[in-house]
């Protein structure tokens, strides 16, 4: 601080100042003669000395108990106040600041040291400078008590007045300890997901954005689980928060090396550093999940799509990199199921003609645009026809679609089980016509993996054919092994229950799925389906061959018939005799056919067999 006047030191103390004001007037006269000066002069002259200095010492009374009384209303409030002297010693220690700091007020007046002691050591530099009275502007400052407590304190300086008049420095300290908690809340509840505390889409986003800003390269891996809604729809967001906790676990016990984030539902993101290898990380993930995951009395079993995006080769932004690499999972899910991939340009293409099917099956059954034909099934010794499957198929205003590209489209969206209900009222519809013909006609349906995680859809099931009066014996339910539901308990429950009522079960495209012969034994069913695309390479692929006499034998060992579909030539007609195959299906045989053809071919074919 600046030095001060002589004149300031003599003012500053208004009492000595009034004393020898009265002296210097009233001595010369009372050395001159007495009684030159008349005696009431004399008397206000002196009367005047004692009202200067009563007007001083109550002027100088009155600082003090002012002083005082503003520091014991500083002592009312939550926060805490410093007023120090201009060498930098503490006059006073509020109350406040000892239960901020768990300090007592002597040892703070001892050393102000000792508050260092509670802060970082990179505060220490910022809060030195405000008690040399340098810097006005707050100060933000952490302090941890000598209990362990936290403090966020806002500190601010301003010069002030001792109670000797000296120009000293007063330190505010306000606690904002809530605000900062407050804000933290806010930031986990912005930034953080609140069921696995992982970053989630926003801030794995920014994380992106600061990766990119940085210019070297990385991977983006993105993580799916096929149907994982199913789980909520039928047993509740309770387990279904489970089973994503106990994801979490299962990958971090993987020891993954890289950011997890949870993008939203049962979707997950990783950011890996581009030194790592992401093809290992996702198979160390995949290994997680070979084993169903137990909740309560449940057992799930759980199939990772990951899909992998790499900056800068697939894009040069995070909303692009995020895309590209949900489009890389989204296409493993298509393809294969579970498993990991790599974005490829076309993919861009593919998504926007999934979204515009989607789109397009909103409205679909409200227009009519569905149609069901069937495709005979045969005898595969004497080629009778004993059954048709119901195809699905749909004449969209871009035009026909093939199921190949729709079925999929309507799984994902969830519209598979409003199509599904329109498949079995048409298909009961149909086969009441063709019973007013006098003909029985075993009919084969397929049955979605959503429709099966329904709890009583079996119920519903046997509600349609109640109602048209069709012979549960008349009705053969597929279901695709491949796209089996994740609850495997609630899918046996449902198939034990139709075949209770007499329907027959098949599994379709058999083989391609990755747990086929594992779960065989524990469904109930009564025919296994080879695919179709063994059959193709029956006769030139020694491969397919084997796995198609594989399948025959399988299925007859456990006490299952066989069906082989896409049957084009007679010479695969031929090789399926020879090994045994109970029925066949495919072109060679007959086309998909409409309600009206089917019928001409149906009776045609039984009155060619009874002349035969």
């Amino acid at each position: 601080m600046a030095p001060q006047a002589p004149l300031s030191l003599v003012a500053k103390n208004r009492l000595p100042l009034a004393l020898l004001v009265t002296g210097l007037v009233c001595i010369p006269l009372l050395r001159s003669e007495p009684f030159a000066m008349p005696g009431y002069q004399l008397s206000l002259l002196l009367l005047l000395g004692l009202l200067l200095i009563g007007h001083a010492y109550r002027w100088q009374l009155t600082r003090q108990q002012r002083h005082t009384l503003l520091c014991e209303l500083a002592e009312l409030g939550p926060d805490g106040f410093l007023l120090i002297d201009p060498e930098g010693h503490p006059l006073h220690v509020s109350a406040g600041l000892t239960r901020l700091t768990g300090l007592s007020a002597v040892q703070l007046r001892h050393d102000l040291g000792l508050i260092e002691t509670l802060m970082p050591p990179a505060q220490v530099a910022p809060w030195r400078e405000r008690l040399r009275g340098t810097c006005e502007t707050p100060l933000w400052l952490e302090l941890r008590d000598t209990h362990g407590e936290m403090h966020w304190l806002e500190v601010t300086t301003q010069r002030a007045r001792t109670p000797d008049g000296d120009e000293g420095l007063r330190v505010s300290f306000n606690d904002r300890s809530e605000v900062h908690t407050l804000a933290l809340q806010l930031e986990q509840m912005t930034y953080f997901d609140p069921l696995t505390q992982l970053p989630n889409r926003t801030r794995m986003e920014q994380l992106l954005e600061e990766r990119i800003a940085d210019g070297r390269p990385f991977y983006l891996l993105c993580i799916g689980v096929p149907r994982f809604t199913e789980i909520n729809e039928v047993h509740g967001h309770t387990i279904g928060d489970s089973v994503i906790l106990r994801m979490v676990q299962l990958m971090n016990d993987g020891n993954i090396r890289g950011v997890l984030g949870r993008f939203g539902g049962a979707d997950f993101l990783l950011l890996l550093d581009g030194a790592l290898d992401p093809e290992a990380e996702a198979r160390r993930l995949l290994e997680q999940f070979q084993q169903p995951i137990p909740i309560g009395r449940l057992q799930f079993h759980l199939e990772l799509c990951i899909g992998q995006a790499e900056y800068p080769r697939h894009a040069n932004s995070a909303d692009t990199l995020l895309r590209n690499a949900n489009a890389a999972m989204l296409e493993v899910r298509r393809r294969d199921g579970e498993g990991y991939g790599v974005f490829e340009q076309h993919l861009h293409a593919q998504r926007s003609e999934r979204l515009q099917i989607e789109g397009l099956l909103h409205r679909a059954l409200e227009r009519d645009e569905f149609r069901l034909h069937y495709q005979p099934k045969v005898e595969c010794l004497s080629g009778r026809p004993v059954g048709v499957e119901a195809l699905l198929r749909w004449r969209s205003p871009l035009g026909e679609i093939s199921p190949a590209r729709f079925i999929p489209a309507a799984e994902e969206s969830g519209q598979i089980l409003a199509i599904g209900e329109w498949l079995i009222e048409r298909v009961c519809r149909d086969y009441g016509l063709w019973q007013d013909r006098g003909q029985q006609v075993c009919i084969a349906l397929n049955a979605s993996a959503r429709e099966l995680a329904l709890p009583d859809y079996a119920q519903r099931f046997e509600r349609v054919l109640q109602r048209h009066q069709v012979p549960y014996d008349q009705v053969q339910l597929e279901i695709t092994e491949s796209l089996f539901i994740t609850d495997l308990a609630q899918g046996v429950r449902t198939l034990s229950r139709l075949r209770e009522m007499g329907i027959r079960i098949a599994i379709d495209d058999f083989g391609t799925g990755y747990s086929s012969l594992s779960r065989l034994c524990d469904l109930p069913v009564d025919y296994l389906k080879i695919d179709q695309r063994f059959i193709h390479g029956l006769l030139s692929r020694g491969s397919d061959y084997a796995m198609v006499k594989s399948i025959i034998a399988l299925g007859h060992n456990v006490g299952l018939q066989v069906i082989a579909e896409g049957i084009e030539h007679p010479t695969q007609h031929q090789a399926l005799k020879r090994l045994g195959c109970d029925f066949c299906q495919g072109f060679y045989f007959s086309r998909p056919l409409d309600p009206p053809q089917l019928m001409d071919y149906w009776l045609r074919e039984h009155l060619l067999t009874r002349v035969g």
